[in-house]
């Protein structure tokens, strides 16, 4: 894929596959297929595809931890915003714990990707 500027072209298609998906899921919504409810309840997968965006930008750009981390959190305010499984802002708050401790861990596990930009310099290959 080409790469151009920050996030490059994984980055665009991100953006677009998650354009695409909104928009036929509210077309599905406005035909009567599928029952959104309120776009206001949906919030966290603004969060969810984030965290998506960051696990699968391009190497220099990636940074798992974090995205592991917005994922999480992104699940968790789903979650309470629909009450899935009767979970609340009272009752899971500690998960919080739960998603700041899964960043930890794959940071400690997942080596940071080398930054080509700190270095100076570009590696070419023959």
């Amino acid at each position: 894929m080409k790469e151009n500027g920050r996030g490059g072209a994984r980055g665009q298609v991100t953006f677009g596959l998650f354009m695409i998906v909104a928009g036929v899921v509210l077309v599905l919504d406005h035909l009567g297929i599928v029952q959104i409810g309120s776009f206001g309840s949906w919030w966290p997968l603004l969060v969810v595809a984030l965290g998506l965006g960051k696990i699968l930008s391009p190497r220099p750009e990636r940074d798992l931890a974090e995205g592991v981390m917005l994922v999480l959190l992104g699940a968790w305010f789903l979650s309470v915003v629909h009450q899935w499984m009767g979970l609340t802002w009272r009752n899971s708050w500690p998960l919080i714990f739960v998603a700041f401790g899964a960043k930890t861990v794959f940071r400690a596990l997942v080596p940071a990707p080398p930054k080509a930009a700190a270095a100076g310099q570009e590696e070419f290959h023959a």
